[in-house]
C-alpha cells in the first residue's frame, strides 16, 4: 500500500463538504433553468 503523508483534517473535510454542495447546487440550477437558458444562448 502507498503511505499517504495528506490526512483528513477538519478544515479539508469541511471543503470538500462546502465544494461538493456548491457543486451540486450549480447542477440543480442548470437544470432547472436549461428550459431558459438553452434557447437563450442559442439565440447569442
Amino acid at each position: 500500500m502507498i503511505p499517504n503523508d495528506r490526512y483528513f483534517t477538519f478544515d479539508r473535510v469541511m471543503r470538500f463538504a462546502l465544494f461538493a454542495g456548491l457543486t451540486w447546487c450549480l447542477v440543480l440550477l442548470l437544470d432547472h433553468l436549461s428550459d431558459v437558458l438553452l434557447p437563450f444562448f442559442t439565440g447569442l
